[in-house]
């Protein structure tokens, strides 16, 4: 869940503190102006995006890729849990998640799909726009 400034979504371990691991600085996407604009033009070196959608659900929070860069697209549930990644081509007209999700994130091709998988919880500091994942 994201809110005050913080996600943390499924920290909880038997007592012992869960260690991070940073992924991304993004820039957080909250308008409709910025979320439609989302990485449109942008280089294939582009800053990562985070995305927070006003609703959660499926085909409502679907994306294309028209005029964007190849990168990686990480869907996740309102609990800030992976439920798809996978890596988007220029010029699809309809992308849609595998599962109901509430944010999203765009980053550069190959930055996600070699280090985040389904299930993995991710955390976001979104006044700095730190990306953060769990480690085991």
């Amino acid at each position: 869940m994201v809110s005050g400034g913080k996600a943390q979504a499924g920290a909880r371990t038997s007592g012992r503190r869960a260690k991070k691991r940073l992924l991304w600085i993004a820039r957080v996407l909250r308008s409709g102006a910025e979320i439609s604009r989302g990485i449109m033009g942008a280089p294939s070196n582009f800053q990562p995006a985070f995305f927070v959608f006003p609703f959660e659900g499926r085909l409502v929070n679907a994306i294309h890729s028209f005029f964007c860069p190849r990168f990686d697209a990480v869907f996740l549930d309102d609990e800030m849990r992976v439920v798809d990644v996978r890596q988007v081509k220029p010029f699809w007209p309809f992308v849609v998640p595998r599962s109901s999700c509430k944010y999203l994130i765009e980053a550069p091709l190959g930055s996600a799909t070699r280090r985040i998988k389904l299930g993995d919880w991710l955390f976001i500091e979104q006044k700095v726009g730190a990306i953060w994942r769990r480690t085991r």
